[in-house]
């Protein structure tokens, strides 16, 4: 009887103590568009598993979205190949777990700070290095090279918007962009005083 007792007393503990252990978590993700910009979002676990559906929902459309904008592409007569391998499926990583949603912005916040940290310091590394004494010709072809790869970006960007517009019509959910708004070169007219 005593056995019984003890089995059914911590029984009944379990369950009271059961919903306090199923206290919501709250996760900082990162998640990543179709050019691989990063995004950090503090989400439950409900809409982590809504994002990670949606991811597959999209991962599984990516292949036919993809064919549909390069036909779209061809259709415009661009000149510049269809940019493939910049157009990438999006992610999620969970990069930390808390108990309440304050511990999880508090974590966000760190994660935010050292990445603008890392960041400032590959841009003072790429200022120092252009401060050394090089050659003009090697400082020319640093910049010519650098011309080269914005161009590349421009034409992925065009790309990937047509990619984020077919595969959102697929999959019938939007599909975000976490980059910088592509800028729209200014037409510099001079007119000319008579």
């Amino acid at each position: 009887m005593k056995f019984s007792s003890i089995c059914m007393l911590s029984a009944l503990l379990l369950l009271c103590t059961a919903s306090t252990l199923c206290a919501e978590l709250f996760t900082v993700a990162r998640v990543t568009d179709l050019r691989g910009n990063e995004n950090y979002q503090v989400v439950s676990e409900v809409e982590k598993r809504k994002i990670e559906s949606e991811l597959g929902e999209e991962a599984k459309a990516l292949p036919k979205a993809i064919d549909l904008a390069k036909s779209e592409w061809a259709q415009a007569l661009n000149k510049e190949a269809f940019p493939t391998t910049r157009i990438k499926p999006r992610t999620l990583k969970t990069m930390n777990t808390a108990i309440s949603r304050d511990d999880a912005e508090k974590l966000l916040l760190q994660i935010k700070l050292r990445e603008e940290r890392s960041q400032a310091k590959e841009k003072e590394e790429e200022e120092r290095a252009l401060k050394t004494r090089r050659p003009l010709a090697a400082l020319g072809a640093q910049k010519l090279q650098a011309r080269e790869d914005q161009k590349e970006d421009q034409v992925a960007d065009r790309a990937e918007t047509l990619v984020r517009k077919q595969l959102a019509a697929t999959v019938g959910h939007a599909v975000p962009f976490y980059g910088a708004a592509a800028e729209e070169p200014k037409n510099m007219v001079h007119k000319r005083r008579k």
